[in-house]
């Protein structure tokens, strides 16, 4: 990939004070099978060593930016949706790590028949010793995957991948009035038009601590997806 054609997938990151985990996230996904990719973070007005972390690494598939002040996490992943240029836009949290041919299984199976825009996969927790724990397996097929929508998030959302055209072509990005369960307002949306599907497979491991959103924020979480 050169300065001038645009990759095949785009990861997008956001993250905001996450000094102690961005590194190997970032890591995992600049050493996929899949070589054609652009990672873009988005550092949310982080106040520790984020941006010097981020600042270390000389890979041309890195694009930083910046924000002085923060914006929160919908916001800050539609300024990475305007800015990607691959084909297909993935997530990852900065806490998480994506096993290494995560991104090319997710291509291949997007690609695929029966289409699907937005992939997903298992998951296998990691705790905050690094120890792997359960394994979370999400609804497969179109038919179950919109049928759980009716009651939750079908998918983990840092482990998709979805097709930008289609984003594009029905003008949908995250509602940023959403301080949580952004991702499930925005598939709600998604899935009326397109079709997804999540793998069996666990390609990524989705890390539980103290500090993350859905441990700080439960029951925020569940009101807004009611």
């Amino acid at each position: 990939m050169s300065a001038t054609t645009p990759p095949l997938v785009t990861v997008a990151l956001a993250v905001s004070d996450g000094e102690r985990y961005v590194r190997t996230a970032v890591l995992s996904v600049l050493r996929q099978s899949l070589w054609d990719l652009e990672l873009i973070v988005i550092d949310d007005g982080s106040t520790d060593a984020t941006p010097d972390i981020l600042a270390s690494f000389d890979d041309p598939r890195l694009r930083r930016i910046r924000h002085d002040e923060r914006v929160g996490l919908a916001a800050s992943l539609n300024r990475a949706l305007d800015e990607a240029r691959g084909s297909y836009v993935a997530r990852l949290d900065a806490d998480d790590v994506a096993l290494p041919r995560r991104l090319e299984r997710q291509v291949e199976r997007i690609r695929s028949e029966p289409l699907a825009a937005v992939v997903g996969t298992a998951a296998l927790e990691l705790d905050e010793r690094g120890r792997l724990c359960a394994l979370h397996r999400m609804p497969s097929g179109a038919t179950a995957v919109r049928w759980a929508a009716l009651f939750s998030s079908p998918f983990l959302h840092p482990s998709v991948l979805v097709d930008r055209e289609a984003l594009e072509r029905h003008g949908v990005r995250y509602d940023s009035e959403f301080l949580e369960s952004e991702d499930y307002d925005l598939w709600a949306r998604f899935l009326c038009v397109e079709d997804g599907d999540n793998l069996d497979e666990p390609l990524l491991l989705y890390r539980t601590h103290a500090a993350q959103a859905s441990q700080r924020r439960g029951d925020l979480q569940q009101s807004l997806q009611r």
